[in-house]
């Protein structure tokens, strides 16, 4: 999950160690290597631009015949036989192991967000959308993929505040949605969300979207261990969670271009070691019962 620098190199060692896997990224992969000037720290291109080794990585990853499946995954949960994955779109995927790879955050969760999550804080507007048919809802976009949400919710909700976090001037939207570039401060509410709490005031909604870069990982796959908002790994980038890796930015810092290659590449070889040693348990289980 992710198709910046450490999801393209797990994708490349899944692929040679002939894995069936799934790589998912969003339209843009890596906007933070797109706006470095200048790399000087990667062993072997010196003083190179940043978007010119970005698209040296997408013509890797593209000479070995893999794609980019362009569904942001927002929300992962146990099934029964592993994983589920829920895509912006609606779709769902199984999977028996997961590597996260998404990045990290940098804009930090607002006030009252975790506690109204799944009781008016939503991070899928067509997933959550319809629950808020005729009702007034906020969206918070940190990025323009946003906009694409608030067009979508326009045509389900009554009214949209769209509070847009990003330099760009946003397309024309629908008549029912109103722009601002006031910061929201923080989420009120008695149980579940009632307002949005900005500089100049208070705004009474019955539900919030919000979109950011990368979603905090511990509102992506409850259960996951979070610690100063990276994801924990151990020695084999193995989470708290069976069969869940995890590689790059979302491990938390040193937030080098080095460090998440080398931990794409790790986390895939300890994924593949994860999927024979299930497959020889479940071989095993099968001997037993017969």
């Amino acid at each position: 999950v992710g198709c910046g620098p450490a999801g393209l190199s797990a994708a490349i060692n899944a692929k040679i160690r002939k894995l069936d896997f799934v790589l998912f990224g969003t339209e843009f992969c890596s906007l933070k290597l797109h706006q470095s000037p200048i790399v000087d720290n990667y062993l072997g291109f010196p003083h190179i631009n940043g978007e010119e080794l970005r698209q040296q990585f997408l013509r890797h990853v593209e000479t070995m015949g893999i794609e980019i499946t362009r569904n942001k995954i927002t929300n992962i949960f146990p099934a029964d036989q592993g994983y589920t994955l829920l895509g912006k779109d609606g779709t769902a995927y199984l999977a028996s192991s997961v590597i996260l790879a998404t990045g990290v955050a940098y804009s930090q969760m607002l006030p009252g967000e975790g506690e109204f999550v799944g009781r008016g804080v939503s991070y899928c507007g067509t997933c959550d959308g319809p629950l808020y048919r005729g009702k007034n809802v906020a969206v918070i976009g940190y990025t323009q993929e946003a906009e694409s949400e608030v067009e979508y919710l326009a045509r389900v909700a009554n009214h949209v505040h769209y509070f847009v976090r990003y330099r760009r001037q946003p397309q024309p939207l629908p008549a029912n949605v109103t722009l601002s570039h006031i910061p929201v401060l923080r989420f009120e509410g008695n149980g579940y969300l009632e307002a949005v709490v900005t500089k100049e005031g208070l705004q009474p909604v019955d539900g919030v979207f919000i979109f950011r870069d990368a979603e905090p990982p511990g509102q992506l796959l409850l259960g996951v261990q979070v610690q100063d908002q990276a994801v924990v790994v151990d020695r084999n980038l193995q989470t708290n969670l069976p069969g869940v890796f995890a590689a790059g930015d979302i491990t938390g810092r040193p937030w080098q271009l080095a460090k998440a290659i080398g931990e794409g590449n790790a986390a895939a070889l300890q994924a593949a070691e994860y999927l024979r040693s299930l497959k020889q348990r479940q071989n095993d289980l099968v001997s037993q019962a017969v």
